[in-house]
């Protein structure tokens, strides 16, 4: 599995990790339905945990390969997999108050335009904008991981420190400068 990363819920920044020595220090929590299963702080290694829990049992470790809450499993689950899947609904939208994802999208728009246009349309990539100006389904809670540097954390009013609505994905996959405000 490739390197990924979390844009941090409070500087709006990405948490840069380093596998070997840790990167920018961070609070990741596990949520599932809009209520806290696990959190962790620790110094990002690049592929969702933190260098912190080497040599645990893997049982006690967060993205762990045993099958507790907090395994690898059971966050992607929550991250991607359920009906509130955060970064799931990241690939939906709502067009005709229906939630479809962007294939469904052309099809749709398919049927609605003439041949000879949509097949302009599609190479042009302008169904691809349209999707994505589509607004994304909302849901009261949300399952995924919430990510914050520890620095921002430890900053943020109570308020936004319970706001469980998970991290964006950082596109960069946590590659980046570790820059020593975050250690």
């Amino acid at each position: 599995m490739g390197c990924f990363g979390y844009i941090c819920k409070g500087c709006e920044t990405p948490i840069n990790g380093d596998c070997f020595n840790g990167g920018e220090k961070c609070v990741m929590i596990h949520v599932r339905h809009g209520n806290e299963i696990g959190r962790v702080e620790g110094h990002y290694d690049e592929y969702g945990r933190v260098v912190e829990q080497e040599g645990l049992p893997e049982a006690e470790r967060y993205r762990g390969g045993d099958d507790g809450p907090n395994s690898h499993f059971e966050i992607c689950t929550s991250e991607f997999s359920l009906g509130d899947s955060y970064l799931g609904l990241m690939d939906k939208r709502v067009y005709n108050d229906q939630e479809i994802s962007y294939l469904s999208y052309c099809i749709l728009r398919r049927k609605e335009t003439e041949p000879t246009i949509w097949e302009k349309m599609e190479s042009d990539g302008i169904y691809e904008k349209e999707f994505a100006a589509l607004p994304i389904p909302a849901r009261k809670q949300y399952s995924g991981t919430v990510a914050w540097h520890s620095r921002c954390y430890k900053q943020a009013s109570p308020d936004k420190q319970n706001d469980l609505t998970p991290s964006e994905n950082d596109p960069n996959q946590s590659w980046g400068r570790i820059r020593k405000k975050y250690l």
